[in-house]
C-alpha cells in the first residue's frame, strides 16, 4: 500500500496534469478568440494556470526531497537522455513496479507491448493498448526527444525506419526500450550508461 506521502505525491501530480490540460485548452481558445476582451481574459487565465503549475512543481520537488527512496529513483530516471524532470516524476509516481518486475510484464503494464490480434488461421496486426495511459504518454514524449539525443533509442529508431516502419511505430518501440532501460537502471541502482543500454 502506498504511504501517505506517496498518496499525496500522486494527488499533486494528478492536479498538475489537470492544470496542464486546462492551460492547453485555453491556449487553443486564445488563437480562436476574435473579441479583444475575451482574448485578454484567456491570456490572464493562461498566466494564472502557469503560476499554479509552478507552485505545484515546487510542492512536488519539496515532497520528493523528503522521500529518499523516491528521490533516488527520480534522480536515476533523470540520467536517461530524453527524460526530463517532470517525466521522471510521472514515471516514479505512477510506475512503482519499475525495478521489481520483468521488462515484458512492465511493458504490458504500461501499455507499450505489442499484443497480437490473431484468430484461428488469421494473423492480425499487433497493437498496443490498455495499461497506464499517464506513464505511456510520458514515455511517448520522452521517446520523441530521446530518439534524437539518446544513442540507444536513436539506433533502434533508425533501424526500424530503415525496415519501413512508420514514425509512430518506431517511437512506440523506443518507449518500450525506455521501459527496458529504466528497469535495468532501477534494478542495478546505477545511472544511465550508453554502453550498457546498447
Amino acid at each position: 500500500m502506498p504511504s501517505e506521502n506517496e498518496r499525496r505525491l500522486s494527488a499533486l501530480m494528478l492536479r498538475r496534469r489537470q492544470l496542464i490540460e486546462a492551460r492547453k485548452k485555453e491556449k487553443t481558445r486564445v488563437h480562436q478568440a476574435t473579441d479583444p476582451s475575451i482574448r485578454d481574459s484567456l491570456v490572464r487565465m493562461i498566466a494564472m494556470l502557469t503560476g499554479e503549475v509552478k507552485t505545484l512543481d515546487t510542492a512536488v520537488e519539496a515532497l520528493i526531497a523528503s522521500m529518499p527512496e523516491i528521490a533516488e529513483r527520480r534522480d536515476l530516471a533523470d540520467t536517461v537522455p530524453g527524460i526530463a524532470a517532470n517525466i521522471a516524476n510521472t514515471i516514479v509516481t505512477n510506475l512503482p513496479e519499475l525495478g521489481k518486475l520483468s521488462t515484458p510484464k512492465l511493458k504490458k503494464l504500461v501499455g507499450v507491448a505489442p499484443l497480437n490480434d490473431d484468430s484461428a488461421a488469421r494473423t492480425g496486426q499487433r497493437h498496443i493498448g490498455g495499461g497506464r495511459a499517464v506513464v505511456r504518454e510520458a514515455l511517448y514524449m520522452a521517446a520523441q526527444t530521446g530518439y534524437r539525443h539518446n544513442p540507444a533509442l536513436k539506433a533502434l529508431y533508425e533501424r526500424l525506419r530503415a525496415r519501413g516502419r512508420s514514425h509512430k511505430v518506431a517511437i512506440i518501440a523506443c518507449a518500450g526500450k525506455l521501459v527496458s532501460i529504466l528497469n535495468a537502471i532501477f534494478k542495478s541502482k546505477k545511472p544511465f550508461d550508453e554502453k550498457y543500454a546498447a
